[in-house]
C-alpha cells in the first residue's frame, strides 16, 4: 500500500530487513510503502525498482518466527493449491455456488 492507493504484489523474498516484491506498477524509489502479508504488515521504502521487480527496505526488522512462518507456507504452497482446487471442485460439484 502507498499513502494513495493499494496495489496487489508476489512476494519473492523475504528477509529480516527487507523484502523483494514482483509488481505491474512500480512506485517510485525512495517512496512509503505498507507491505501486508499474511497476518503482517510492515512499513519501510523502496530502495530499488527494475522491470517489475522491487526492493523493500523495511523501517524495522521483522521478528524471526515470521520469517519462517512465511518459509513454511512457501514450502507447502503448492499442497495449499491443490486442497484449494480439490475444495473448489467439491463446492462446484454439489451444486452450492
Amino acid at each position: 500500500m502507498l499513502p494513495n492507493e493499494e496495489m496487489h504484489c508476489m512476494l519473492e523474498d523475504l528477509s529480516l530487513g527487507g523484502a523483494r516484491i514482483r509488481i505491474e506498477k512500480l512506485p517510485r524509489l525512495g517512496a512509503s510503502v505498507w507491505l501486508r502479508f499474511s497476518d503482517y504488515e510492515i512499513f519501510g521504502s523502496v530502495a530499488w525498482a527494475r522491470g517489475h521487480l522491487c526492493g523493500l527496505t523495511f523501517e524495522e526488522r521483522i521478528p524471526k518466527d515470521i520469517i519462517l512462518h512465511m518459509r513454511a507456507l512457501s514450502d507447502h504452497f503448492s499442497e495449499y493449491e491443490d486442497s484449494q482446487a480439490r475444495f473448489a471442485a467439491e463446492h462446484w460439484a454439489s451444486g452450492k455456488d
